[in-house]
């Protein structure tokens, strides 16, 4: 029964995980069978672990049967309060992954209400804090606007304008949309943002300041909520959600799927209606607007992931250094990881940290280390999972190994940088072909606009900007592929 209500909370979409706690004995108090148990948790994909406590070895044979549905195996734990411990631990951790909202009623404004969070499965409060819900903002009324005479009112009603309104229209969406997405803001800002938000919904945030409840991208409302759903669904049918939240979580972006396809549309839309304005072409306004729609956001997220990748195997053969003289010193593999991810920096410190909490509540160090490699997709950290399996089957000096390999690292990374380094003529050339007929073009348009305006209002133009564009992404490609090497 507690299986089954587990896969009906946590529902049917994103990772999820299911910690069944037993003391190994039998079950005779369950409405449901063990046959309906085991079909749910295989239709549902979801991952379930079995920590037995107060037994030796496990016994239950109906508990074997859940857990190798997922491939796992009861865990077991002789210790309540290590386990209370390690529970809390992951709290901290995976709080990161919760969005929690509150919708208050209208008359609360101005009042001190008292606000808490409660499991579904009714065991009462988990958090209660006071706290104090601001007035509503008064109306402004709107101020008289002056105009000035004659030739402004002329030029702002003129086609020349036109251009200038669309492009102040499109910077002003793009900052907005920049701005959803959390570009321009301080990481560290953030992060600390973030912490003080999760804080009091976890075991150690009891003291915590209370922080204003935090919406999706796109905020709260119900054309946001349908229009997410609408993209939801959209994702599930294209299979896109997996896929696309496997990059996102790489770029460590705090987005969901259906809000990034969402993103995309509109930001699609909005370069399409702008590109209109510009140019009254509909067609040369559905063309560029849905590839540089599609492309945009797919380079910057590719870009996200790449920076993130090359941050973590910057940080990688320090850390790994630091692994080695902790195990020489006679730490313990997770003392090791744990003096990284207390004294190293981001990405590997989050990553290690994730690993940790989750090797405290039942999964193998060696699962949750292949799992960070599988995230960040990096080959690297494989030879350091590699390195650490070998090591727990046949044993080894651990220590020297791990020194062997960020030794080895370090010299690829120099012959990286120094292969970069022969190649950047051959990466500048690319950047100035490419980029010189776009600013010619886009000077023409602005300076000439009589001269250019053939390109996009005359079939042929169209017919013309579409084969550039085309021969300019092979090329592109294709320079790409021969200044790029593979160290």
């Amino acid at each position: 029964d507690g299986v089954l209500e587990a896969l009906r909370t946590l529902g049917g979409h994103g990772t999820r995980r299911v910690i069944l706690l037993t003391d190994g004995g039998a079950d005779s108090a369950s409405h449901a069978s063990l046959a309906s148990a085991v079909m749910s948790l295989r239709s549902s994909g979801a991952q379930l672990t079995a920590v037995q406590l107060g037994h030796d070895t496990p016994s239950n044979a109906a508990l074997r049967q859940l857990t190798d549905v997922s491939g796992g195996r009861p865990v077991l734990a002789a210790d309540a309060t290590e386990l209370a411990t390690a529970f809390a631990n992951a709290a901290h951790t995976f709080a990161a992954e919760l969005d929690i909202t509150a919708t208050l009623p209208a008359d609360a404004a101005g009042h001190d209400v008292l606000l808490s969070v409660t499991l579904g499965a009714g065991t009462g409060a988990v958090a209660s804090r006071l706290v104090t819900v601001p007035e509503a903002p008064a109306a402004v009324a709107p101020k008289a606007i002056e105009r000035a005479a004659g030739q402004h009112e002329a030029w702002f009603g003129s086609r020349a304008s036109l251009p200038w309104a669309g492009g102040a229209i499109f910077v002003g969406l793009l900052v907005l949309l920049l701005t959803a997405l959390n570009v321009g803001g301080s990481r560290a800002d953030a992060g600390r943002r973030t912490r003080r938000l999760l804080a009091r919904y976890t075991l150690r945030g009891r003291g915590a300041k209370p922080a204003p409840a935090q919406v999706g991208a796109l905020g709260d409302s119900a054309v946001a909520r349908s229009a997410l759903d609408l993209a939801g669904r959209v994702t599930q049918r294209r299979n896109l959600e997996q896929r696309l939240g496997l990059k996102l979580e790489r770029a460590a972006l705090a987005l969901q799927p259906n809000e990034w396809v969402l993103l995309q549309f509109l930001l699609t839309l909005v370069l399409v209606s702008v590109l209109f304005v510009l140019f009254s072409n509909l067609l040369l306004a559905l063309v560029a607007g849905a590839m540089l729609g599609l492309l945009g956001p797919k380079t910057f997220l590719t870009q996200k992931i790449s920076r993130r990748q090359r941050s973590f195997l910057d940080a990688l053969p320090d850390s790994l250094q630091l692994m080695a003289g902790g195990l020489s010193s006679g730490y313990s593999l997770a003392q090791a990881l744990d003096t990284v991810v207390r004294e190293g920096a981001e990405p590997i410190a989050g990553e290690l940290g994730r690993a940790l909490s989750e090797a405290r509540i039942g999964v193998p160090i060696e699962q949750a280390l292949e799992a960070i490699a599988d995230r960040l997709d990096c080959e690297d950290f494989r030879w350091v999972v590699m390195a650490i399996r070998v090591q727990r089957e046949v044993g080894g000096n651990l220590a020297g190994v791990l020194s062997t390999v960020a030794a080895t690292m370090r010299d690829r990374a120099r012959i990286r940088r120094q292969v970069r380094t022969l190649s950047a003529e051959g990466r500048l050339s690319a950047w100035i072909l490419i980029g010189l007929p776009i600013l010619l073009g886009l000077y023409e348009l602005t300076f000439r606009g009589e001269y250019f305006a053939p390109m996009y209002t005359t079939p042929v133009g169209v017919i013309m900007l579409v084969v550039t564009a085309i021969s300019m992404t092979l090329g592109a490609v294709w320079m790409n592929k021969l200044v790029k090497v593979e160290v």
